[in-house]
């Protein structure tokens, strides 16, 4: 007797449905909008782009450790060395119903507390936009932070 299941395309699309709307739900309420709360508070404080950039991270780590239980049925398809052609179907019916405009709380979010943290390489030649959006605050570049870190660290 085989143990082969036959697929059932209409409880697996009303699954794939409500796994995409809880990964959406996930994005917005917990990811954007940590990162918009995260971007704001780093600009309260002295040194913003350093704060935005400990926040990113963090916002990063946060999110890929809360979300290993959303879309499971795409990880399990994921993890099957033998896929059938039903599998990869279902695979690509899932990311065909993940939409961007469902997530405006996150892209917002996200957005904004990437732009806090990456201002002085995105806007490098836009003294105008820096000073607007880091006021007084001390700020200096990706590259030249990573190497005086380096220098601290190594020389």
């Amino acid at each position: 007797m085989s143990t082969f299941e036959k697929p059932d395309p209409v409880s697996d699309a009303r699954l794939v449905a409500k796994e995409v709307k809880e990964w959406e739900q996930h994005l917005n309420e917990i990811t954007g909008l940590m990162g918009f709360t995260f971007g704001l508070a780093a600009l309260g404080t002295p040194a913003p782009q350093f704060w935005g950039v400990i926040s990113l991270i963090f916002v990063f780590i946060f999110h890929f450790t809360s979300s290993r239980n959303k879309m499971t049925k795409l990880r399990e398809i994921e993890k099957k060395k033998e896929k059938t052609d039903y599998d990869i179907w279902v695979a690509r019916e899932i990311r065909k119903t993940i939409k961007a405009s469902r997530t405006p709380v996150f892209l917002v979010g996200f957005t904004c507390l990437a732009i806090i943290a990456l201002a002085p390489d995105l806007f490098m030649e836009n003294e105008w936009i820096l000073n607007k959006l880091y006021g007084d605050a001390p700020y200096s570049s990706a590259s030249s932070a990573l190497k005086t870190i380096f220098s601290y660290l190594f020389t």
